[in-house]
């Protein structure tokens, strides 16, 4: 995709801040003793070679970056070369009529992504490419670079036109893949709801770090909007890592959350989409993913480890797939239902659960509870597969199960396809004869000890 391109960079690294910001192209323009005429107008002695219709710019007023646009090359007027320009940034006239020597630069960059938060449908060039704001992630020592502050994205794209917040180190989008990004940070004592709040739908953010030592803010929060992305990222943060509170159709992919009191909280948003990424290493008694009141939410090759709380929380009501990810080394469930008395609309498929010291699904609710579906999973050194209330559906159960411990008798259609695990020196597991008896059909797969085995 190609993008009107805008740039965020801190003047500690480039004091020119002098980069291609949603211009036709070329190489950055600085003027110094420019000045205005009062009716729209930036005039100034040399040649304004290179700078057409549609080109962003920025100038610095008493310190401050702004942003404009230039809507003519009026070329030479009288004895001075003219652009006609027009803010747009709310900030009133771009220059004061009759002060020359103020510094402006085309196509250039801001210091902090605040300044530019917000973006529009309206912010781009003549080939109306999406606009896309590029954040500086390390200096040119391989630092990284931290922005103290909060950044609030107000406005909306469109699914023609979205807008993107995206992480870059030398050229945009060159983190792609990769988990350094820039670090937008904010320290105990200074108080905001998220480090990276996002009011407007269609909005894609794209290698970022966020990171607090504040214990009641948000990492990324998703503020009832709909369509949004969330790709790529890292968060640190001493509450919830990435909030999806309202709206629908968002997409959390390849993300690393951690040291948060809930990693992902899917909270009344509506077919959210969770993808590829890592819940690890929470604060105790944590959450991975908190699905509440939400609707159809699908979590899959995740990775949800090492924490002391539950992998997924599921208060309903309607609908949860979990698709082949992986629970390793948790302190208490793997799923855990709560007092749902309704699991018909859960689904868990080519999952892999191990060393969880709770059950693999949990619900305190009592009554025949028999998720939708429970198949092809691999369960191994967990404190049980199913709570008391959670029913085996024998037929979904035993037949789409092929990966088995801990002795189970499987049906005949089950033992086709069976893969059965014997380490053949503890009591938890059967000795390998038990094993061995099971994997009497054709198509079955004995594994002893991890690494070898025999084909039945």
């Amino acid at each position: 995709m190609m993008y009107t391109e805008f740039v965020v960079k801190p003047t500690s690294v480039d004091a020119a801040a002098a980069n291609l910001n949603g211009g036709s192209g070329g190489t950055p323009i600085a003027f110094g003793g420019c000045g205005a005429d009062g009716a729209g107008h930036i005039l100034g002695g040399a040649p304004f070679t290179g700078i057409v219709a549609g080109d962003w710019f920025t100038w610095d007023t008493g310190g401050m970056k702004r942003r404009g646009r230039v809507v003519s090359n009026d070329g030479m007027v009288g004895m001075f070369q003219q652009l006609t320009v027009v803010p747009t940034d709310g900030g009133g006239a771009i220059l004061s009529p009759g002060v020359p020597g103020v510094n402006v630069i085309f196509r250039g960059a801001w210091a902090d992504p605040s300044t530019v938060a917000g973006l529009t449908t309206a912010s781009v060039n003549a080939a109306g490419n999406p606009p896309r704001l590029n954040v500086l992630a390390s200096d040119g020592a391989g630092n990284q670079i931290v922005y103290p502050f909060a950044l609030t994205v107000v406005n909306s794209g469109t699914a023609a036109i979205p807008i993107t917040v995206e992480g870059y180190r030398t050229a945009y989008g060159d983190l792609r893949g990769a988990m350094t990004a820039p670090l937008l940070r904010l320290n105990s004592g200074i108080s905001t709801a998220a480090l990276l709040q996002v009011n407007g739908s269609h909005i894609v953010l794209r290698n970022l770090c966020v990171s607090t030592t504040q214990s009641g803010t948000h990492g990324i929060e998703l503020n009832g909007v709909n369509n949004c992305q969330v790709v790529n990222c890292t968060v640190a943060t001493g509450n919830l890592g990435i909030h999806l509170y309202g709206g629908s159709c968002h997409l959390v992919d390849t993300c690393l959350v951690t040291a948060c009191n809930q990693g992902i909280y899917v909270h009344g948003s509506t077919t959210a989409v969770i993808l590829n990424s890592r819940m690890a290493s929470l604060n105790s008694g944590a959450i991975g993913v908190n699905v509440f009141n939400a609707s159809m939410p699908l979590v899959k090759a995740c990775l949800v480890n090492n924490f002391n709380g539950d992998g997924i929380v599921w208060y309903g009501p309607f609908g949860l797939t979990v698709l082949d990810c992986t629970f390793h080394t948790l302190a208490n469930n793997a799923i855990n239902a709560g007092a749902m008395t309704d699991l018909s609309s859960l689904a868990v498929e080519g999952c892999i659960f191990t060393a969880i010291t709770g059950s693999v699904l949990y619900s305190t609710a009592g009554g025949n509870l028999y998720p939708a579906r429970y198949a092809h999973n691999i369960e191994y050194a967990n404190g049980g597969r199913f709570s008391a209330n959670v029913l085996d559906n024998s037929e979904d159960i035993a037949a789409g199960n092929p990966f088995v411990s801990g002795g189970e008798v499987l049906s005949a259609a089950a033992k086709q396809h069976a893969i059965l695990l014997a380490d053949g020196y503890t009591s938890t597991y059967p000795d390998l004869g038990a094993v061995q008896a099971q994997a009497a059909a054709p198509g079955g797969l004995l594994v002893k000890n991890a690494m070898t085995g025999g084909m039945t």
